[in-house]
């Protein structure tokens, strides 16, 4: 089997590029567009997304699940990891669109096990992945792409556990289904200047059903138009608040979130077909609980795909990295290379899996960096170079990219991306046969 069809959860390791978003002197004007881009689901035709979504908690993420004796049992998880194939049906309702979700696979995973109930973990996933495997989820999405509203059905609430059980299954899950919220403008100068959002944003939610409530604003930009993608690269600030109480009297931590959202818009398809999004919360000085800085981060990343491939596997240019918050300067270029935009190689991100160990060892929920490459004329790596603040990882970095090929321009050229190395969760282990529940 290929590694590119080795489930994600599988790989010890792996290194992760995306575009760094253009710097003031590679900024371009927006995209030239025929016509406004515009969401076009098709009355019961079936789309078909794979999603994954990585929520890291430092104080760690209580979850449950009751069997189908009664039996409930509790574990507690710092990094969970969230993979579904999702094939979604559409149905109008007025000038909303209704999308019936159903799952063709739906599987969770966890490490950084919390005592005394660590070992109850994996088979709290599994009951999981069992109860949602007959279910299915409805988005109502406004006609601009925003979605309004978020349901799981078809799961079974017996009882006061069984139903916080439910709405913990629920919260994981928008999380994972936000990625393919993208609100679009309606008019065709706001992708030229760019547009602002500030409320009604299925993204900038917290990890938690106690409900968020707070303030923020979102910033998106267009790129260029190439073959029919419309790029669109979104950042964010915001001051975040579980149960919708930004006072530390309440008893809630209060978080400053940032996020950083990369996509691309099929424009003949009037579908997003690309997704990766990440969100930093980091507890102010306000905050109820101390002893950490982070209060969560999360990774969320969608593609569309034609079939799923089996057991839910990535596709090959699934996940984002985590965007870095440094602003060093960069390494120089070998004189006489030009600087070029990443975005304008009409590269996806690459997913490089089977790296070196060297990225684990930090001990870090992720490790990313940032590094300027220098690549031939044939679109081999000739150079990795680390920004400033990256050392510990330049030479990974270097084995990671001299593997990767890029865009084949004829000239020699420079370009900056992103890096980030990952340790993979590790996945629940298989029921044995016969075992009492």
């Amino acid at each position: 089997m290929s590694n590119f069809a080795s489930p994600l959860r599988f790989i010890g390791l792996t290194a992760l590029l995306v575009a760094l978003a253009p710097d003031a002197a590679h900024a371009t004007a927006g995209p030239t567009l025929t016509a406004v881009p515009a969401w076009a689901w098709k009355k019961g035709e079936t789309t078909k997304w794979h999603l994954e979504t990585d929520i890291y908690t430092p104080r760690g993420l209580n979850v449950g699940s009751v069997s189908p004796k009664g039996v409930f049992d509790q574990a507690r998880t710092r990094k969970t990891h969230i993979v579904v194939d999702t094939a979604c049906v559409e149905s109008p309702d007025g000038k909303n669109a209704v999308l019936d979700c159903t799952f063709g696979y739906v599987g969770f995973s966890g490490d950084e096990l919390v005592a005394p109930n660590d070992d109850k973990l994996p088979g709290i996933f599994r009951q999981w992945m069992e109860d949602l495997a007959p279910a299915k989820v409805e988005i109502v999405q406004a006609p601009n792409g925003r979605i309004k509203s978020f349901d799981l059905q078809g799961t079974k609430r017996i009882n006061t556990d069984s139903g916080q059980v439910v709405e913990l299954e629920r919260m994981m899950l928008q999380r994972v289904f936000s990625a393919m919220e993208l609100p679009l403008p309606a008019a065709t100068d706001d992708y030229k200047r760019g547009w602002k959002q500030t409320s009604d944003s299925f993204v900038m939610v917290l990890p938690t059903s106690a409900g968020t409530g707070g303030a923020y604003e979102l910033d998106s930009t267009a790129g260029p138009v190439s073959d029919n993608l419309l790029p669109i690269t979104t950042v964010g600030l915001g001051k975040l608040s579980a149960g919708g109480a930004l006072d530390s009297s309440t008893g809630y931590n209060i978080d400053d979130v940032t996020l950083s959202s990369q996509a691309e818009f099929d424009l003949s398809l009037g579908l997003i077909v690309w997704r990766g999004y990440t969100l930093d919360g980091r507890l102010t000085v306000n905050s109820q609980d101390t002893g950490t800085n982070v209060d969560f981060y999360q990774v969320s990343a969608l593609q569309k795909v034609d079939e799923f491939l089996p057991n839910g596997a990535a596709p090959l240019n699934i996940m984002a990295a985590r965007a870095p918050k440094r602003d060093l300067p960069p390494p120089e270029l070998t004189a006489g290379l030009a600087l070029t935009p990443f975005a304008s190689l009409g590269m996806q991100p690459l997913y490089i899996p089977d790296m070196p160990l060297a990225g684990q060892q930090l001990g870090l929920p992720t490790n990313s960096l940032k590094a300027r490459v220098e690549v031939d004329a044939t679109g081999k790596v000739t150079a990795a170079n680390v920004y400033a603040g990256y050392e510990a990882l330049a030479l990974a970095c270097e084995m990671a990219l001299k593997g990767a090929t890029f865009t084949r321009t004829g000239a020699a050229y420079g370009v900056d991306v992103e890096v980030e190395f990952r340790a993979a969760p590790v996945a629940a282990p298989a029921a044995t046969p016969g075992a009492k529940q």
